[in-house]
């Protein structure tokens, strides 16, 4: 599986989070595959000296094999608060909140 995210990867999303991002953070982030225990979230904060915006992005990895025996034990609701808790790192908001799902 892939080791972290590659230098291109870090080019898109920065390109992404100055295009769809809100002000005054953009943020925007990479989840990707790991088949080992998952190292702390990578965060990047990018400040440009001639722009008022600061982007921030983050990667940050998912044990697939762990998640998915979990998925197979029925194990859902530990599954979505891995994915959940992944969101909020990236996002940098807090879910806690009850939401309605519709």
């Amino acid at each position: 599986m892939s080791a972290g995210p590659q230098v291109l990867d870090i080019y898109e999303v920065s390109l992404y989070a100055y295009a769809r991002g809100s002000a005054p953070a953009q943020r925007a982030g990479i989840v990707y595959p790991t088949d080992a225990p998952p190292p702390p979230p990578l965060s990047l904060s990018i400040n440009p000296a001639d722009a008022a915006l600061q982007v921030r992005i983050v990667a940050a990895a998912l044990n697939v094999p762990v998640a998915l025996d979990a998925l197979a034990l029925g194990e859902v609701s530990d599954v979505f608060a891995e994915v959940r808790a992944l969101v909020e790192v990236i996002t940098g908001l807090d879910a806690s909140t009850k939401t309605s799902t519709g």
